[in-house]
């Protein structure tokens, strides 16, 4: 509706069919049709300029009425009830006085910046994440966390490139999983290259202990029950009957069950005593990577007939330990 240059009446003056018509007939100054005319239930009239009116159509539910960013007309905004549709609904910033909905999360998400930095979003807390007992906590990737359910009884947590989160369960390797002794059950006098005879693995005394599968042993020759760092250890005692005598106690390894090396060299002597003892011992780390080829034996070696090793079937006299000390 526009405005004319109004006229002012007095008290009690008529207002004649030539005024009437001149303003609000037909043909009269004041336009029924202009946009200022509120048309529909909801509208809103305002001011565009002096004396000069429009129309602001009705705005949609729960909007509200501010003033547009250039200040210059009224305008329909979102407001926090028309954003907010979602019982657990987040209202931000998309961008200067522009308000925008952030759905709700899933159950136990935590709210925090995306990686541009620019909005809020949900992400996965450890509440979240973690599902059962004894889940673990990993990353998938750089600020990515990530579940790990649990693992087996008795698996080990083990650093892995080619799984999602990086870590794995795994059965646990290494460790100490052999550990068997042998030793000479009966006296024998000079030199044994290798020791054959007499062999026999610890039964006695009560308390007696083997760890995972034992050592076999054919002909002197020992073997291995898997591959692996075995440490060795062979303790020799000897008897002297006269002086001036010495005693070795060998071992000796192969990688290829034919070739055998010399790996330890250790002497005993004594000079002069008579009826007298000794004890010497030797060890060595030997990598089993074979366990048909990989195989030791021992040798005594004496410098005459008068000395005497000593064994016994109760005890541990002269004797060999077998420790498994982790894989090859």
């Amino acid at each position: 509706m526009a405005y004319t240059s109004g006229v002012d009446y007095s008290t009690g003056q008529l207002i004649s069919a030539s005024i009437w018509n001149s303003y609000l007939g037909s043909g009269g100054s004041v336009d029924l049709t202009a946009t200022g005319i509120v048309t529909t239930a909801g509208d809103t009239t305002y001011a565009t300029g002096s004396k000069v009116l429009a129309r602001l159509p009705a705005g949609s539910a729960r909007q509200t009425l501010s003033m547009n960013s250039g200040a210059s007309a009224p305008e329909w905004v979102a407001s926090s009830r028309s954003i907010l549709t979602t019982a657990g609904d987040v209202m931000y910033a998309s961008s200067n006085f522009t308000p925008a909905r952030l759905a709700k999360g899933t159950s136990r998400q935590t709210l925090s910046m995306n990686s541009a930095a620019t909005s809020p979003e949900w992400t996965d807390s450890p509440a979240s994440l973690l599902t059962a007992k004894a889940d673990v906590l990993s990353a998938s990737a750089a600020n990515t966390p990530a579940r790990l359910g649990v693992g087996a009884n008795d698996t080990v947590l083990t650093a892995d490139s080619g799984e999602s989160t990086g870590l794995k369960w795994a059965a646990a390797a290494g460790g100490m999983t052999v550990a068997s002794q042998w030793r000479i059950s009966a006296n024998f006098d000079g030199d044994e290259n290798p020791v054959t005879s007499n062999w026999e693995e610890v039964d006695a005394p009560a308390g007696f202990g083997v760890l995972g599968s034992s050592m076999t042993e054919s002909s002197g020759v020992f073997t291995f029950p898997s591959t692996g760092y075995y440490f060795i250890e062979a303790v020799g005692q000897f008897y002297y009957d006269s002086g001036h005598q010495y005693s070795s106690f060998m071992i000796y390894v192969t990688t290829d069950n034919s070739n055998y090396n010399i790996a330890t060299n250790p002497n005993q002597g004594q000079d002069g005593t008579s009826n007298y003892y000794s004890n010497l011992s030797s060890s060595f780390i030997f990598d089993v990577t074979s366990t048909s080829n990989c195989k030791c034996r021992f040798r005594i070696s004496q410098q005459d007939d008068n000395v005497t090793t000593m064994g016994d079937s109760n005890m541990n006299e002269t004797f060999v330990t077998f420790l498994r000390l982790g894989d090859t």
